[in-house]
């Protein structure tokens, strides 16, 4: 025949002079909206927690009372888990963006490009470039082929994206 033995807890908040309160020995952690319990056999044996007590660093309470401080941290956290996966979520590239609307990915692919020809240091190179990924006219392509050295390319470079 076995005794049913129910274990016993004692329950604990935060006093007005403390921010949060361990001790290692019996278990018991407490912190700021959240009480902490601990079994009694253990609380019996914890001078830690008995000078606690005594100094207004964390203060016995019921269960109830206990029940309803982590029930309201615990609601208070899911919602917070919440908010913070609202706030991480990746909103979609809308589908009909008007055709001279960009996006940011666009932009920055955009600034991507237009910095390659920096790296570049031939004349021939750059004009190359300036022919491809410029929108020159017939006089602004003459006006290129002309060009001889590479600083004078990359000044003409610079003066085209700058309009």
């Amino acid at each position: 025949m076995s005794k049913n033995l129910k274990v016993s807890f004692k329950h604990f908040k935060l006093g007005t002079k403390a921010s949060i309160f361990y001790d290692p020995i019996s278990g018991l952690k407490v912190t700021m909206g959240k009480g902490g319990k601990v079994e009694s056999k253990k609380f019996l044996k914890s001078k830690k927690i008995k000078t606690a007590m005594a100094n207004g660093h964390i203060i016995a309470i019921d269960e109830n009372e206990f029940n309803k401080m982590n029930n309201s941290y615990n609601q208070d956290a899911a919602e917070l888990k919440e908010e913070k996966k609202a706030a991480a979520e990746v909103i979609e590239k809308p589908e009909n963006l008007p055709e001279n609307m960009e996006t940011e990915e666009e932009e920055e692919t955009e600034d991507e490009i237009d910095e390659s020809w920096k790296e570049l240091k031939n004349a021939d190179e750059l004009k190359v470039w300036a022919t491809e990924n410029l929108e020159l006219t017939d006089d602004e392509k003459a006006e290129l082929d002309e060009l001889d050295k590479a600083k004078k390319v990359k000044a003409f470079i610079e003066d085209k994206q700058s309009i």
